[in-house]
């Protein structure tokens, strides 16, 4: 999947007439056509404590945390995943 605005392509244009500024041209415009375009690609129908993650080439639905002990998110093999953690002991 490919984002409607490909960013850098964008910030290769050559700097603006007198080199005045920066030489990027990204608007706001760009960012929420790409924002739109992301949203319009997330799945229907999600559960209340997951969490949607792109992954770079579509959205994904991560369950919800396990309710019993702690754990954190992390990345394993490429995926994102909860992670048993040990507890935090005070003394």
């Amino acid at each position: 999947m490919s984002l409607p605005i490909n960013f850098e392509e964008k910030v290769r244009l050559p700097a603006a007439v007198g080199g005045a500024g920066y030489p990027y041209r990204i608007s706001a415009r760009d960012l929420m056509e790409n924002f739109r375009f992301l949203m319009n690609q997330m799945p229907a129908g999600f559960l209340a404590n997951e969490m949607i993650i792109f992954n770079g080439e579509k959205w994904v639905i991560l369950a919800a945390p396990p309710s019993t002990g702690t754990v954190m998110l992390g990345c394993v093999d490429g995926e994102v995943q909860w992670l048993a953690t040990l507890a935090c002991a005070t003394p």
